[in-house]
């Protein structure tokens, strides 16, 4: 079998004599030179653990410029708030809340207006029960001492 014979010697071509172009020096083109930075200060372990805790805690932080004045709302212009989903949600559950909480103080003071009118009706039938009988005995009190 030929899994092991001997390879056969195979005819390349010879490798042609290969030179690189020759490119024109950097002096005589007019390129700038880059920049360079030199830091003020290195770095200490401090700061970067200062760094590291910062970047690691939950705190929410309020990224405005020194200069930036607070934005005031005008009804003129349409203005885009953005608010976390899970507050968002709050929101609307709190106004639910609320809305719940007027229909039920609504139906408290209408039964309330109810016991009013009640109350001035059974005050209305007494006041007229009590003149009623002040008359009869205004009436009763004029004919005994009369005869």
């Amino acid at each position: 079998m030929g899994l092991f014979s001997k390879k056969k010697s195979s005819s390349f071509p010879s490798k042609p004599n290969f030179e690189p172009p020759i490119f024109p020096s950097s002096n005589k083109l007019d390129i700038p030179d880059f920049p360079s930075y030199e830091p003020l200060e290195q770095p200490t372990r401090e700061d970067s653990s200062a760094i590291k805790n910062a970047a690691l805690s939950n705190e929410d932080f309020d990224f405005q410029s020194p200069n930036s004045q607070p934005e005031t709302f005008t009804k003129d212009h349409a203005q885009e708030i953005f608010v976390k989903i899970d507050k968002y949600r709050d929101a609307l559950e709190t106004i639910e809340k609320i809305k719940i909480k007027l229909r039920q103080s609504e139906t408290i003071i209408e039964k309330l207006e109810e016991v009013r009118e009640k109350e001035e009706k059974e005050f209305n039938d007494w006041k007229s029960s009590i003149s009623e009988i002040k008359q009869k005995l205004l009436y009763v009190d004029q004919n005994l001492f009369e005869a």
